[in-house]
């Protein structure tokens, strides 16, 4: 198979849809030799911020010399961002022939898109020969395809109510699902964390007899403006300009600081140059990116209550108003958890749907915002909703993509279309 007919294959196994469960995985990797057991692995779990943490340490573990692989989902345009080594996307004519030599072995089993994703993953860091790798859950812990590696340290990310269908009805039953990442006597990183989801995490560990390194305990950050200092036990990192813009990455970029010195502990030699430059250069697009460089389109991949209350923040701290909102959210999503602590600040909503998945109506959000008295209008498709909000925009107002990741890339590829015009 090519490359396209590769992923024609790898698409198609959607038909499975998601199956928590590690069996497949389990007989998958049983087949291949276990190619995730050629490594070290960092295993990163949570429910916002984790693909900017993990970003953040595979940028750093890269810097300190270590040939770095990194597995985060999903992807923006290309499914070649989900796997990279040392920050380059995986290349398609290696995929290819993985895909086809892993197709021999799945066979007939109903292995799904990302069970199958996860193995391709660690078998294209086996034979790229990683030193390291960074692993993203895809949105559990327990039973989550990823979980049947054996970290060096496992990392948790502020962890808020998402995937409720799946992981749980309460904050408790999902942080239990996701505290399963932590395994025994390794140790764990643990980001900020709401009273309740904490008690559970940090009862995981002490039942494990997992090293903890907590969040404000054990580590902690001083944001000022744009820059920011981190401040551990081991050392002091002033005046860090981060390549990820918004304060909340400031928190992000520390727990990826101090999963830095967890592996240093462990025998890993994380120079304080490479911690630094790590900070600096890492790049996660999608998250708070004004298109082009210039401060009129503004994309971020806020999909749920949380993330949306982020990016309020920092509309809030940059003084943005009027703004032209295009957005769609998945059908699994909450729409008014996601809408509310933007909309004050938006001046007209340009609702649409989101491309290749099951997504809310846009006249069900059109109609949430004509609640709020704010101009509102659903349209078929997001290059016509683009259109829209770029030819409303005035002199000073921006134009906001968010709701969905998967809107955000879609919008790239809209952009990119425009260009080679």
């Amino acid at each position: 198979m090519n490359y396209c007919e590769s992923l024609d294959f790898l698409y198609g196994l959607r038909q499975f849809g998601i199956k928590l469960g590690l069996k497949n995985i389990s007989d998958v990797l049983d087949l291949l030799r276990h190619p995730e057991e050629d490594y070290v692995v960092v295993h990163v779990a949570g429910t916002n911020g984790k693909g900017s943490v993990a970003a953040g340490l595979a940028e750093i573990l890269t810097r300190s010399g270590y040939h770095t692989g990194l597995f985060t989902s999903p992807h923006l345009q290309s499914f070649t961002e989900r796997i990279r080594i040392d920050g380059c996307p995986a290349d398609q004519e290696h995929l290819a022939d993985l895909i086809t030599e892993m197709r021999t072995f799945v066979q007939k089993r109903p292995i799904t898109f990302f069970e199958f994703s996860t193995a391709l993953a660690f078998l294209y860091f086996s034979r790229h020969a990683v030193q390291v790798a960074v692993i993203e859950t895809g949105m559990g812990g327990r039973l989550d395809a990823t979980n049947l590696v054996m970290p060096a340290v496992s990392v948790i990310t502020p962890i808020s109510e998402d995937h409720t269908q799946h992981l749980g009805a309460t904050l408790k039953e999902i942080a239990g699902e996701k505290a399963r990442i932590i395994k025994k006597g390794v140790p764990v990183v643990i980001g900020p964390q709401r009273p309740e989801v904490a008690e559970v995490l940090l009862e995981q560990a002490r039942v494990g007899n997992s090293p903890q390194s907590v969040f404000r305990h054990d580590f902690s950050v001083l944001s000022s403006g744009d820059n920011f200092s981190y401040h551990s036990s081991e050392r002091m990192l002033e005046n860090l300009t981060p390549g990820l813009t918004g304060a909340h990455q400031h928190t992000n970029l520390a727990i990826s600081l101090r999963a830095a010195e967890v592996l240093g502990g462990g025998g890993f030699h994380i120079p304080e140059e490479a911690m630094r430059e790590g900070i600096e250069k890492v790049q996660w697009p999608g998250r708070l990116q004004w298109w082009g460089g210039r401060r009129e389109i503004l994309l971020d991949c806020a999909h749920n209550g949380s993330a949306a209350l982020a990016l309020s923040l920092y509309l809030a701290d940059e003084k943005i108003r009027n703004i032209h909102w295009v957005v769609g959210v998945k059908e699994d999503k909450n729409p008014d958890a996601i809408l509310q602590p933007i909309l004050p600040r938006v001046k007209a909503l340009y609702c649409t749907d989101v491309p290749q998945e099951l997504f809310v109506p846009p006249s069900e959000l059109a109609h949430i915002g004509a609640q709020k008295g704010i101009k509102s209008q659903a349209f078929g498709d997001v290059e016509t909703a683009l259109s829209a909000a770029g030819n409303a925009r005035k002199a000073g107002e921006i134009v906001l993509v968010a709701g969905s990741l998967f809107l955000v890339g879609a919008v790239m590829d809209v952009f990119q279309k425009w260009e080679k015009v």
